[in-house]
Order: C-alpha cells, then sequence, then structure tokens
C-alpha cells in the first residue's frame, strides 16, 4: 500500500469521499435530506415616511423596501450576514438566512438609522400567519425559532418627523 503522501490529490479526494460515505449511517445522503427540518428566516425591511404614526405598517409602509441594509443573525448554527435586495418593486428589501436549526437567534440590523430612530418588528410563520413574540434585545430582536419552522419578519424603519 503508498503511504499517504504519495498519493496524487485526485486518489486524496476519493479516499476523503469514501470516508465521508462511510460516515453517514445509511450510505449518501441528498442535500434535501441534510436539509430536512432545517428553519429559514427572511427579512423584510420597509421605511415607513418620516413622522409616520399610523399602526398599519405592512399596508402603508411594505412596499418601500430598504435595499442594502446588511443584517446579523446570531445563534445556534453560528453567526450569519445577509443583504437586502429589493426583489419586486414596489416590495421590501429582502434577506435570506436559510438552513438554521432550531433556537433563539438574534437578528440585529448591522447599519441602522440614526439612534433615534424607532424601529417596529413582526415575526410571523410563513405558511400560517401565525405571531412569533419578538423580544428587544440592545440594537435588535430575539426571536425562537422551531426546528423546520419558515419564519418572515417584518423590519420597519419609523424615522421621526
Amino acid at each position: 500500500m503508498r503511504s499517504l503522501t504519495n498519493l496524487s490529490r485526485r486518489h486524496l479526494v476519493g479516499l476523503i469521499g469514501l470516508a465521508l460515505v462511510a460516515s453517514v449511517p445509511g450510505g449518501v445522503q441528498t442535500v434535501e435530506a441534510q436539509w430536512e427540518g432545517k428553519a429559514s428566516l427572511d427579512v423584510h425591511k420597509a421605511l415607513c415616511p418620516a413622522g409616520y404614526s399610523n399602526e398599519d405598517y405592512f399596508t402603508d409602509c411594505h412596499d418601500n423596501g430598504g435595499a442594502g441594509s446588511v443584517f446579523s443573525l446570531a445563534g445556534p448554527g453560528g453567526r450569519q450576514e445577509a443583504t437586502t435586495i429589493v426583489d419586486t418593486s414596489p416590495g421590501p428589501g429582502v434577506a435570506r438566512f436559510q438552513h438554521l436549526p432550531g433556537g433563539v437567534y438574534k437578528l440585529t440590523d448591522m447599519a441602522p438609522g440614526p439612534a433615534d430612530t424607532p424601529v417596529r418588528v413582526f415575526c410571523f410563520l410563513a405558511d400560517a400567519g401565525e405571531s412569533v413574540p419578538v423580544t428587544s434585545r440592545g440594537n435588535g430582536v430575539a426571536v425562537a425559532i422551531a426546528a423546520g419552522e419558515d419564519v418572515v419578519c417584518d423590519w420597519y424603519d419609523v424615522p421621526l418627523g
């Protein structure tokens, strides 16, 4: 048998692949099986008009997308960042976090508006519309996401008038 130092890169990759297949019970898993039970979080960032004082944030502000905002999500799966993109106009800026293990996460806008700019955050289950509680945590919010849940958080910046 050859020593590992004399193996070609192709042989080493093959050996690593065999070791990975052997270490997974039942052989090779599909990507879908690896992600089964994983959660996701979509952030919809929108900007309300200066001095906005109504309570119907979705109707009045949701279509005024906030593009280019960087959000951080920290929790059991580590820390990730995603930048909002306005997919459709009019529409919100959307940042996506996928393949998350269940747990409590802190969601933070990395470049918030001025310190006195109020923020309103509403989270819900994507498929059921059921509200998901959020708790203020410093300059962000904490949200609990169960395994397999798809959560959407509407994040509204409400500049003072």
